[in-house]
């Protein structure tokens, strides 16, 4: 009989269960109050799924269909409603970060004796072959069926592991299958787990076991059988056929496919097994536990190794990347699964490359493309999302996120491996202390750390504090431990490859900064090259190991607000020149350096050590003459062409030197290795000799050292954000993420996301100058013209909704698609303006301000004061009917009273040859609210309020608006105005504009729909930059706001952003859409910390301008003419960065 079980955590809602479901039996033990029909809900209203409306993953159309006799039964006896008990209010609920879990671990250096706990993401421990689901009902005796409001259970894993097996055949076959499948635009992201069970001792009777739901959740569970084993064989393909669609003997050639679950291929081979009693093969027995030996390492070893082999940091890494680790547990990572996971990639690297190349045109156009290749990534590599929406992976900087998590995954791996020994012993067979295991099982050759009074520690901490780049401020760097190491034969490799017979100079002293989570298999295994597999476009000079001469471009690889606020560098020894320069980014850079005879790239940047000198002189030591490090610090020699900040070395080289004679590969592609004796090498290098292959690898590059570095606030924080010096130590502290305290948004904003650079800038401006510093509910919705094509623009009407409701919205820059749009990414229809939908369903008037600076020079120089334009967002030609007359012909205007009275009969034109016409209209009742936003506005900036119009000319049409303002005026506003400012309302648009130029500014300028579009752009640019402008669109009553960026989605700058090259694009206007919005939000609520806050964002935006004189290339522009120079500018992400320091200074 079919048993089910729902997690009694995070079990949702199904809602889109099929009534086959209705007709699992009764049990006949069944309490008579659990058959009783759950109440009946109401029908929900429909509506688009958003962040905060998603589907369910645990619908019962995943479960296996009863018998159907036993249904038809059921079906007589209880009319029962299948809908699970849980709400799905709990959607929504706060997860603990990877982040957080990383810093509920000390920040202090290692003091304990022992290791923390192994990793408790998902258990591991086996019996026969593979390890047994822990939610089967079967296991542990519960009874509830796929009921209405079924009983939620705790599931001991304890009991599982001690009643069943995986059913393994005569012929080794392991039935037991791991199934997930994503589907971002729909919010599907689940799994589906199949095995076979039998009894312990007992493997005639099986039963087949099977559990869905959605990735990162329990789910729901359910066991049919048992039957001999050839029957229940032939019922675990059934399923895996139904819901893979590939036969089970066909698994390993599965390609993903719409609509249908993909294999996920685990290892098995590595894992503890058990034997029928529950006992661990050649492992200690189940006797008292022994205890735990005290580590023999020495203080500054112990430091590192707690690092390294730290379960809880491994967990929030992955976490902090939305990695299941629950699915696809570390140590169950199949090689194969990674090199699908790299092939996905390299797939949608192509459409990102090309839109409108072959493989975008093998799934109907880039942005299907893109959601197809996404939605079979994620069913390879598995994704927790909660109950957000998959992200689909549709720009650069996402595609090197997940290339950065699939690298990563084999390191990790390496290290969980290692750590498995839970009960690690000596080759006499006694206990030793696990992180002493762990150390040496990295089977290094030496590793010893540096003395602190050496010239070689002082020399390297120089070179650290030299090299920290002036754009990496807003964080501060000193030396933790510094190490020696050198692992086996690399030395000898480095001199068979013949890079020791290079010339003084040609080898290089560089860094190179990596996750502490990867630094395992780094020290394991070495520096690895991405497969043939990963595509090009993710790495930027190609593929190969790369380093740097700046010590912080490194370090801002390490991640370390994930490790304790600790990150881990290289120093490595490199194979450097002859390199071929670059100045702009090459994906076949490692091809194209080899052509040239030159054994690595260059990327130049443009700040540079000016001086540099022998490390055996800098650093005494011998062994090292030859090899340069930089002589102080970095200087801004901007070579011609360079607009990288830093320099870039990328190496590539496999064994045989430049020439490349070998080309054997493995997981990772060409195996480097990087070291020789006598250097303080922490590894990060590849296998010199891998055994499983029989062959010896070089690299062009030898490791120099592990530092471990601490970062410190800056010195202008106030104390508490300050660590002191402990035991020669410090810890690094971030003052905005750790140190100070976030501020409590009570209500929650709608944020609605954009298309093209403006998006790019928009999720910078909200994870770095955003959610670091208030705890804020935000409700998304995503605007990109494909999710609004996808949902037939119902999106953009339910984010209006969602803003009516909240009251504040928050809106990125969007397109409002012409034929070339449509043509260009597959549209159904050429979609109206979002803004105007908005607009229209709000009744709101927009505002135009601009944001005056004094560094920049105004075209309009007496404008000393903003101008405010208040557009009527609604009707006239925005809303208007027009069209092309064919030919001779009346053209008449009819309106027909709904009343049934007369029609009006208004003859237009007599057309005597073809031409053109148009009919607009307006409503009294949105004038009325343009005037009362507009009066509202004048008296909250206490500023004068004229309202120009063409009366003269449309005396019916433009004199309707000059009367409604007049009669609202004297009814409502009058006697407020006379105390406050002035209001003028009859001047006409032609006389408004002259005066307007004359004028010093300081006033509220109403206009209708066109005018204000038209007078705001002209500010805009008579203020100094378009990019300076803020727009809100704000509802009669004044209680509702949407504030966004008057300028579009910068699609130049986009194109220049998909080939892979930062640009200098202004965000300053984004970033005031959220500080208007949430100005906002603050005075709804009466939160004045708030309120303070966006005050000082704001402040900072300007003065990081005009009183620090760093600004993008369009400000630049402003100032200098023609002459402006690369050293008058800096890039976007290099602006927000000085402003977020700013920030820091103020709060």
């Amino acid at each position: 009989m079919p048993r089910v079980t729902r997690s009694a955590t995070k079990a949702a809602t199904p809602v889109d269960s099929p009534a086959s479901t209705d007709s699992t039996p009764t049990p006949p033990s069944q309490p008579k109050a659990t058959k009783k029909a759950a109440p009946k809900k109401a029908a929900p209203k429909k509506r688009t799924r958003t962040n905060t409306d998603t589907q369910d993953d645990n619908d019962t159309a995943d479960a296996p269909k009863p018998p159907a006799k036993r249904a038809k039964k059921s079906a007589t006896k209880d009319n029962v409603d299948t809908t699970a008990s849980t709400s799905a209010a709990n959607n929504d609920a706060p997860s603990t970060s990877g982040q957080a879990q990383a810093q509920a671990t000390t920040d202090a250096p290692a003091k304990a004796k022992t290791p923390e706990p192994a990793p408790k993401m998902v258990s591991v421990i086996k019996r026969g072959a593979a390890p047994v689901d822990p939610l089967s009902p079967s296991l542990v005796g519960e009874r509830q069926m796929l009921y209405p409001v079924p009983q939620l259970v705790q599931v001991s894993e304890t009991m599982v592991l001690a009643t069943h097996q995986v059913y393994v055949d005569s012929n080794g076959e392991i039935w037991d299958a791991m199934l997930n499948q994503t589907d971002a635009l729909n919010n599907n992201n689940k799994f589906y787990v199949i095995q076979l069970l039998h009894p312990n001792g007992n493997n005639n009777s099986v039963m087949l076991h099977v559990r869905w739901g959605r990735v990162g959740e329990n789910g729901a569970a359910l066991d049919k059988g048992p039957w001999p084993p050839a029957q229940a064989v032939n019922e675990f393909m059934k399923q895996f056929k139904s819901k893979s669609g590939s036969d089970w003997k066909d698994r390993k050639k599965m390609q993903p496919k719409k609509g249908k679950y993909m294999w996920l291929e685990r290892a098995y081979d590595d894992e503890e097994e058990q034997d029928s009693d529950g006992k661990g093969k050649g492992k200690a027995s189940d006797g008292p536990r022994e205890k735990t030996p005290e580590p023999t390492l020495g203080t500054e070893l112990l430091d590192l190794a707690s690092l390294i082999f730290s379960a809880s940091l491994l967990q929030a890494a992955l976490s902090e990347m939305n990695y299941d680790a629950n699915k696809l547990p570390l140590g169950k990572l199949a090689k194969t699964t990674i090199l699908l996971g790299f092939a996905a990639l390299k797939g949608i690297a192509e459409v990102l490359a090309e839109p409108n190349g072959a493989k975008a045109g093998e799934h109907g156009g880039q942005r299907k493309a893109l959601v197809d290749l996404t939605n079979a990534y994620y069913s390879i590599i598995p994704h927790s999302f909660g109950r957000r929406h998959p992200i689909v992976i549709d720009r650069p900087e996402i595609l090197k996120k997940e290339l950065e998590l699939v690298d990563a995954l084999g390191d990790m791996e390496i290290a969980n491996k290692i750590m498995s020994d839970s009960r690690p012993r000596d080759a006499d067979g006694n206990p030793v202390n696990p992180l002493d295991a762990n150390m040496r099982s990295l089977d290094l050759k030496s590793i010893e750390p540096v003395d602190r009074n050496s010239k070689e520690w002082t020399s390297i901490h120089q070179y650290m504090t030299g090299t920290h780049g002036a754009t990496h401020g807003s964080y501060t760097c000193q030396l933790r431990n510094l190490f020696r190491v050198e692992r086996h034969g690399e030395a000898e490799a480095w001199e068979k490859a013949g890079w020791g017979k290079l010339g003084d100079g040609d080898k290089m002293l560089l860094w190179h900064g990596s996750r502490s989570t990867n630094f395992a298999g780094i020290l394991k295994q070495g520096l690895r090259i991405a497969p043939p597999e990963a595509p090009v476009t993710g790495y930027m000079f190609g593929k190969g190991v790369y380093f740097a001469d700046a010590f912080s471009k490194s370090a801002n690889y390490c991640h370390a607000g994930q490790s304790r606020n600790i990150g881990i560098l290289l120093l490595c020894e490199v194979a450097a020149k002859p390199f071929l320069e670059l100045n702009n980014s090459d994906y076949h850079a490692d091809v194209n350096s080899k052509s040239h005879n030159k054994i690595a790239t260059k990327g130049v940047g443009m700040a540079q050590p000016a001086e540099w000198q022998d490390c055996s002189d800098a650093l005494d030591r011998d062994d090292l003459k030859g090899v340069v490090m930089p002589k102080g610090g970095l200087h801004q020699l901007r070579p011609p062409g360079a607009w990288l900040q830093y320099n870039e070395v990328v190496c590539g080289m496999t064994s045989g030197g430049p020439k490349r004679a070998d080309n054997t590969k493995d997981l990772f592609g060409e195996l480097q290795l990087v070291n020789r004796s006598c250097i303080w090498h922490i590894t990060t290098t590849k296998k010199l000799c891998v055994p499983l292959f029989s062959v010896q690898r070089t690299l062009d590059d030898k490791m120099l050292g592990i530092y471990r570095v601490a970062q410190l606030s800056r010195s202008r924080l106030p104390p508490s954000a300050r660590q002191a010096w402990t035991g020669g130590m410090i810890s690094m502290q971030r003052y905005a993420s750790t140190s100070r305290q976030r501020i409590k948004v009570d209500n929650p904003v709608v944020e609605l996301d954009g298309d093209e650079m403006t998006r790019v800038i928009w999720k910078k401006i909200r994870e770095e100058l955003i959610l670091p510093y208030l705890d804020l509910d935000i409700k998304y919705y995503d605007l990109g013209m494909e999710n609004r094509d996808a949902t037939n623009d119902q999106v953009t009407i339910d984010s209006a909704l969602a803003i009516l409701k909240h009251n504040v919205g928050i809106k990125c820059a969007t397109i409002t698609p012409d034929e070339a749009r449509v043509k260009e990414f597959k549209l159904k229809e050429m979609w109206r303006s979002p803004n105007g939908t908005i607009r229209n369903l709000l009744n709101g008037t927009v505002f135009r301000e601009p944001i005056v600076l004094d560094r920049i020079p105004r075209p309009v120089p007496g404008w000393v004061k903003p101008i405010i334009i208040g557009r009527h967002a609604f009707g006239d030609q925005y809303r208007s009917t027009d069209f092309i007359v064919p030919g001779p012909g009346k053209l008449d205007l009819i309106f027909t009273p709904e009343d049934g009275g007369k029609p009006t009969t208004l003859n237009v034109y007599d057309f005597e040859s073809r031409g053109i016409a148009l009919a607009m209209y307006n409503t009294d009742e949105s004038i009325e609210g343009f005037a009362h936003a507009s009066f509202k506005m004048a008296l909250e900036k206490k500023m004068p309020l004229y309202m120009s119009t063409k009366n003269t000319i449309l005396k019916k049409y433009d004199g309707r608006f000059k009367d409604i303002f007049q009669d609202i005026y004297e009814a409502s506003y009058k006697q407020e105005f006379g105390a406050v400012v002035n209001a003028d309302f009859p001047s006409k648009i032609d006389d408004m504009v002259a005066q307007a130029i004359k004028s010093s500014g300081g006033f509220v300028w109403a206009c209708k729909n066109y005018d204000g579009d038209v007078q705001s752009d002209i500010l805009a640019q008579g203020f100094g930059s378009l990019g300076m402008m803020t727009s809100e669109l704000i509802t009669p009553d004044g209680g509702t706001i949407e504030a966004e960026a008057a300028h579009g989605t910068v699609t130049r700058h986009w194109r220049e952003h998909q080939k892979g090259k930062e640009t200098s694009t202004n965000p300053v206007a984004s970033i005031f859409a959220w500080t208007r919005g949430l100005a906002f939000r603050a005075k709804l609520d009466g939160n004045q910390e708030l309120k303070a806050f966006t005050k000082k964002l704001e402040d900072s935006c300007v003065e990081v301008i005009d009183k620090d004189g760093i600004m993008t290339k369009d400000l630049a522009l402003a100032i200098h003419g023609g002459k402006m120079t690369r050293e008058h500018w800096v890039t976007t992400t290099e602006y927000m960065d000085a402003v977020n320091t700013k920030l820091q200074s103020k709060l």
